[in-house]
């Protein structure tokens, strides 16, 4: 049976391992205002990319298998599976990321928290997502090489299907025109049986072999299928991360803005302190002159009024 045929859609069973593997997630625990929705995603983020982080190690053990006596139908299975459940977790990864980076980032500290958070988990992503390009080139490659090296066996045994049973035949013939001996008979009975028999096998060869470079084939499709859903991911996650960096910009210009702006407004409230202050004291010395003439005139009047 092909890969193709058994190819399985959105298979997250690698998943499962790895779930609570990342343990990173603790650290995103600290969300001023208490939003779950996002804890959720971000703790999934975190989980999965470190899911997929086993998985291309696990891919590049099973590599290293191809082309050699561990090359066996069950192998093959297992890593068609992985690779099947770590497209799946890519893909749900990269929607949780584009999901996140939408939410209501908070306002102030927070938000700037968020988005060094949301950066940090996007190149983590882009990370993991090269390595798990790199496996899949690897294992591309060494599949191309395997199917190279059946083709041209299967090609030579086509050519020569009989090998050194042709030559028993032509002598086994040589000996039935003896025709009276029974043994003779025998002989040519036997030698065309054996000669049959590795006609047999060698077609059953050729057919295996066949079919295993059909195997391979599908696999190498299932492959760069998969490497050609990644290559788009990983564009618009670059876009993402760009943008991400250009809010968290934003954030740290408005937070330098309005700490600015604060500073302005305190040295604004100190000048308009001193420049009360200063009133006050004008105000203060304006009364005592004012009192002051006041006294004089009152002690100039009542000089005026004793002398009448």
């Amino acid at each position: 049976m092909s890969f193709s045929a058994r190819k399985q859609q959105g298979g997250y069973g690698g998943n499962g391992g790895g779930g609570g593997g990342y343990g990173g997630g603790g650290g995103y625990n600290q969300m001023q205002d208490g939003d779950s929705q996002y804890l959720e995603k971000s703790q999934k983020i975190t989980s999965n990319i470190f899911t997929v982080s086993q998985n291309v190690a696990q891919l590049s053990k099973f590599s290293s298998y191809i082309g050699t006596s561990r090359d066996v139908p069950e192998m093959r299975e297992r890593m068609h599976q992985l690779e099947e459940s770590t497209r799946g977790i890519v893909k749900d990864t990269a929607h949780a990321l584009k999901a996140l980076s939408q939410m209501d980032g908070g306002a102030g500290g927070e938000a700037r928290e968020r988005r060094i958070q949301q950066d940090k988990l996007g190149r983590d992503f882009k990370s993991v997502l090269q390595k798990f390009q790199t496996a899949s080139q690897v294992a591309v490659g060494k599949m191309r090489e395997t199917v190279s090296r059946e083709r041209a066996a299967s090609n030579a045994n086509a050519k020569h299907p009989g090998g050194g049973a042709g030559g028993g035949y032509g002598g086994g013939g040589g000996a039935s025109n003896y025709g009276a001996s029974q043994g003779d008979n025998e002989r040519t009975r036997l030698i065309e049986q054996e000669h049959r028999d590795k006609q047999e096998m060698m077609g059953n060869q050729v057919d295996y072999s066949t079919s295993l470079i059909t195997e391979r084939e599908d696999a190498i499709a299932d492959i760069e299928s998969t490497m050609l859903e990644v290559n788009e991911i990983y564009k618009d996650l670059s876009t993402l991360v760009v943008e991400q960096g250009a809010a968290l910009d934003n954030i740290e210009a408005n937070m330098s803005m309005a700490d600015s702006n604060v500073e302005s407004g305190a040295a604004q409230l100190s000048t308009a302190s001193r420049y009360q202050k200063k009133a006050r004291n004008k105000a203060c010395i304006c009364l005592l002159i004012v009192a002051i003439i006041l006294a004089i005139l009152v002690v100039v009047l009542l000089t005026s009024l004793k002398k009448k």
